[in-house]
């Protein structure tokens, strides 16, 4: 049954988000998309024109309003500490604006499982360049942040660093989710 409140290309993202987190990309159909949102095939190339577009909206939907954000937080940190900020402070900023806005959103857990399964897949470079896109912004200026706060960390201590912190707030993102279950 359709639900009035939303439109047919809100319902193509929820169900694609809920489908690509499932089953991957590659393993869900243009057909099951159609039917999980209730609407004919016919319209996700109205909408998208195609499944690749589609499942770039889904992604860009949730992350780029999220990275925007935590940009923008990150940049306020630096206005307020005269970009000398302690590292207490990017770390705080980083894992408390990842964490606000993957638990804020109705189906951020969701979204968490297919950005997990898309971090592991094999995608093509146009894919890999997608994503470089969405994230870079957000690694290269925590990154820069870090050495700000540390100059004496090299910059490839500084990409574990930031893995690691990352790393574990999906961690406790997935398991907040199956404790919330």
């Amino acid at each position: 049954m359709k639900d009035d409140k939303h439109t047919t290309k809100d319902r193509l993202l929820d169900a694609a988000e809920q489908l690509f987190a499932e089953k991957g990309f590659d393993g869900a159909s243009i057909r099951e998309l159609a039917a999980a949102a209730d609407v004919n095939v016919a319209a996700v190339n109205y909408h998208f024109q195609g499944k690749d577009n589609l499942y770039r909206e889904v992604i860009k939907r949730r992350f780029v309003g999220q990275r925007d954000a935590t940009l923008a937080a990150l940049e306020t940190l630096l206005e307020e500490t005269e970009g000398q900020p302690a590292l207490d402070r990017v770390i705080e900023t980083l894992v408390g604006q990842h964490v606000a806005g993957a638990l804020a959103l109705p189906g951020q857990p969701t979204f968490m499982a297919l950005m997990g399964r898309e971090m592991n897949a094999d995608r093509t470079i146009e894919n890999a360049t997608f994503f470089k896109q969405l994230i870079a912004p957000v690694f290269e200026a925590f990154s820069a942040a870090v050495r700000q706060a540390r100059p004496d960390l090299e910059q490839d201590q500084v990409n574990w660093f930031m893995a690691s912190i990352v790393g574990q707030v999906h961690h406790f993102i997935f398991r907040r989710h199956k404790w919330d279950s």
